[in-house]
């Protein structure tokens, strides 16, 4: 006889092993998170919150506004046990344990929070459980639980206010006089948790509103006008201490609306800048994202869905709950919020969760406990290690500083100091060298020609954003990188959005050329030139060579940026004399230009000129100095009275003769950018040209490229020829990689030409009206 297995046992164990998971999940959440506390902020906001704690000043960004007064409240009464407990402690480290103390508190408390606010939602056994360890154990959550900032506490603190809401409705229509308790309590809570963080309200207030008009209806408006005045008291708790340390309400409101409209010139909202495919990226990121795995996200996504139909279809009243605890803000966060900044998202992960357990429901009661501990399980395999990596590296920002200000010790004299602006917004934890430069904004290059202009010869160590190119207007032969620092985790699912997502220790030193305004060098530079209305056409643009005894090549392109009307005239000044000038029609458009400059401003002014030449550089900063010549780029319209032409100057390099200098000529298109893989790139026609003065070497030639198999109809054959030589040619489909030789003379018989041929090409058309013809 085949023996026979019995199931009962197990099956009735399952009841109490799900009471018993959101314990085991609180205290594992717990006993993680603590091991691996990070020492340091990592991101401005992290940082800000951290000097919040140090000394409150919204319009300093202490944090940045709105304030998160009770989040940091919280932060200054740990931070005073800490120092007490730990006197000797390092500073930063013990206000950021300061502050990341409470997300691991409100992120154990939310697992139980969560299993109630679940079961006033729904009484079906098992389900709040499992819903809550599902949401807390999602990765995004997870990651999040460490962190010194306010995201999980102010989901904590939402979930809470949710919770008492919704208890307080069920209970009013059973007409339990207990609920109108639970009412103004839940009421003071919204208004406290506002306070935590702002996007509470969204959570928490629609479903507060709900209450009160079930209360009108069952139990009269006694209820209803105390928890009027229980938000109201709430919020004053908070908001008064608030505009008065902020030096009154007109102060407060003027630094709230400089980061309103900072945040909507910066960021990507689809209120602002939305169009379908935005639209659709941001539902896949805030949906699927936060489980920082394809097959993961897939399985928690595909049984929500199913989920949500089963509760729409047989708990009506269920789903309308569910719809007014987190409908509002998902519709906040879809229109007013950068997708990009993954952990907005967080908020929407506990319905998410909720659905899913929904969906599982379909499956018999062995099989959904099966499936529901794999997610879990696989949810912290994904989460785990990368909190615990975060915790133990910490911030990009500051380790480098502190390598920094090591080596600056032994480094005689020391160099200069300079850094991008987020990257300054960190580092300001620290006390800095006293030599180190400003940081504005989007124009942090600016202060190194400042720098090199009035004559500073000291090696500059930058400390910059990956992200980031405006030093691609300093020649590029005098930057040499020290060492990277980058965050330990997938930026795009853990930290998505957060700056600096890393940093690069650079070594610059005096360079042979560096550019100022007008230039479009660059996505970032082009933007920053249209910004300040700057450009060959409006005001010119302007550049400095160092003066050197010996002969250089001037390499310089660009183009016309309108479709037809009249041709542009470029004319190229050196310390204000004309060393060239040429025409460039709307059609083809662009230019590229090379021209070997004899001995380019080697004479030395007198001193007479020097003195005028200081007056004129305290006037002006456009202006030559005793070590620099002045470059500049002008441009007109050939047809005199006409509207000005937009051009743009898109390369440029001076080195001297026996180097090696290239630029890309007709075929290839305007430089892009992908900031998700911090890499530039241009797209070639079907006959591309790459110019190169070779100083008479042999040379070899590494490329990457994709092409695009789906729109070029197949794998497409690359050949690149130099003259009548072809020197490569590959099939190439998807990702590809290039390596191969150019004797100098081969590069000698073609005058410098390398030319890429592509026998595939496809216009892209569409939505985007792109009438471009493209290859690779």
């Amino acid at each position: 006889m085949s023996p026979t297995v019995h199931f009962r046992g197990i099956r009735a164990s399952i009841p109490a092993f799900e009471r018993a998971v959101p314990l085991w999940v609180a205290s594992g959440f717990l006993v993680a998170h603590l091991a691996f506390l990070p020492s340091t902020p990592t991101g401005v906001d992290a940082a800000n919150f951290v000097l919040g704690v140090r000394d409150f000043d919204v319009t300093d960004h202490r944090p940045h506004p709105p304030g998160y007064p009770v989040f940091v409240a919280l932060g200054k009464a740990s931070a005073v046990v800490l120092r007490r407990t730990l006197p000797t402690a390092d500073e930063t480290r013990l206000d950021t344990y300061a502050v990341a103390i409470w997300s691991v508190v409100f992120g154990t408390l939310t697992v139980l929070v969560l299993k109630h606010l679940f079961a006033a939602l729904d009484a079906v056994s098992g389900r709040a459980e499992w819903a809550a360890a599902m949401a807390v154990t999602c990765p995004l959550f997870w990651f999040n639980g460490m962190r010194a900032m306010s995201d999980v506490s102010g989901l904590a603190a939402a979930s809470l206010a949710q919770a008492l809401a919704l208890f307080a409705i069920s209970g009013a229509r059973e007409g339990e006089h207990s609920a109108s308790r639970r009412l103004v309590i839940g009421a003071f809570v919204t208004g406290v948790a506002a306070g935590v963080r702002s996007q509470v309200i969204w959570l928490a207030l629609p479903l507060l509103i709900a209450a009160c008009i079930v209360h009108v209806r069952t139990l009269g408006t006694r209820a209803v006008l105390l928890a009027v005045l229980a938000l109201t008291v709430g919020g004053l708790v908070w908001s008064v201490p608030l505009v008065a340390t902020t030096g009154g309400l007109d102060a407060y409101v003027a630094a709230l609306t400089a980061q309103a409209e900072e945040d909507v010139a910066s960021g990507h909202m689809l209120a602002t800048h939305g169009d379908a495919a935005m639209t659709l990226d941001g539902i896949v990121r805030t949906m699927a994202y936060p489980w920082a795995n394809k097959y993961l996200a897939g399985a928690v996504l595909g049984l929500a869905t199913i989920g949500a139909i089963a509760t729409i279809a047989t708990s009506p009243s269920t789903a309308l709950l569910l719809i007014l605890a987190f409908g509002p803000y998902a519709i906040y966060h879809l229109l007013f919020h950068d997708t990009e900044f993954l952990r907005y998202a967080l908020p929407l992960v506990p319905a998410t969760a909720y659905l899913a357990v929904r969906g599982a429901d379909a499956l018999s009661r062995d099989a959904r406990a099966v499936v529901l501990i794999s997610l879990v399980i696989g949810s912290l395999c994904v989460a785990v290690p990368a909190t615990a990596r975060h915790g133990q590296t910490g911030s990009p920002s500051l380790r480098a500083l502190k390598d920094v200000r090591a080596a600056m010790a032994h480094t005689d004299p020391p160099p200069i100091l300079a850094m991008h602006h987020a990257v300054s917004r960190v580092t300001r934890l620290e006390p800095l060298p006293p030599s180190t430069l400003a940081s504005p904004p989007g124009r942090e290059w600016l202060e190194l020609v400042k720098y090199w202009r009035d004559g500073g010869q000291a090696p500059i160590w930058f400390l910059a954003e990956p992200e980031r190119t405006d030093l691609a207007l300093i020649d590029p032969h005098a930057r040499r990188l020290v060492r990277s620092y980058r965050l330990p985790v997938d930026r795009r699912f853990f930290m998505s959005g957060s700056r600096p997502s890393g940093v690069d220790w650079l070594a610059i030193n005096p360079p042979g050329w560096f550019a100022a305004e007008g230039w479009a060098l660059t996505p970032e530079s082009g933007g920053v030139a249209a910004e300040a209305g700057r450009g060959p056409a409006f005001g010119g643009a302007t550049a400095y060579v160092r003066r050197r005894d010996g002969p250089a090549v001037l390499m310089i392109g660009g183009r016309h940026l309108l479709k037809g009307g009249p041709a542009a005239k470029f004319e190229l000044l050196l310390d204000g004399r004309t060393l060239d000038e040429w025409i460039v029609p709307p059609d083809p458009g662009s230019f590229l230009r090379f021209m070997r400059l004899s001995q380019p401003g080697v004479r030395r002014m007198s001193a007479g000129a020097n003195a005028a030449s200081a007056q004129r550089s305290s006037a002006a900063p456009e202006a030559p100095s005793e070590r620099y010549a002045l470059v500049q780029v002008r441009s007109s319209t050939t047809v005199p009275g006409s509207t000005q032409v937009r051009t743009s100057v898109e390369q440029f390099d001076v080195q001297s003769v026996d180097q090696v200098v290239a630029g890309y000529g007709e075929g290839w298109f305007e430089q892009e950018y992908d900031p998700d893989a911090v890499r530039h790139w241009r797209w070639m026609g079907p006959r591309a040209v790459l110019k190169i003065h070779h100083a008479d070497q042999d040379l070899v030639v590494k490329a990457e490229g994709y092409a695009p198999v789906s729109s070029l109809g197949g794998a497409a054959t690359l050949t690149v020829r130099s003259g009548d030589a072809v020197v490569h040619r590959n099939v190439v489909s998807g990702a590809f990689s290039l390596h191969f030789q150019l004797p100098a003379a081969t590069l000698a018989r073609s005058a410098g030409e390398v030319v890429f041929e592509s026998d595939r090409t496809f216009v892209p058309g569409g939505e985007t009206n792109d009438r471009r013809t493209l290859a690779l």
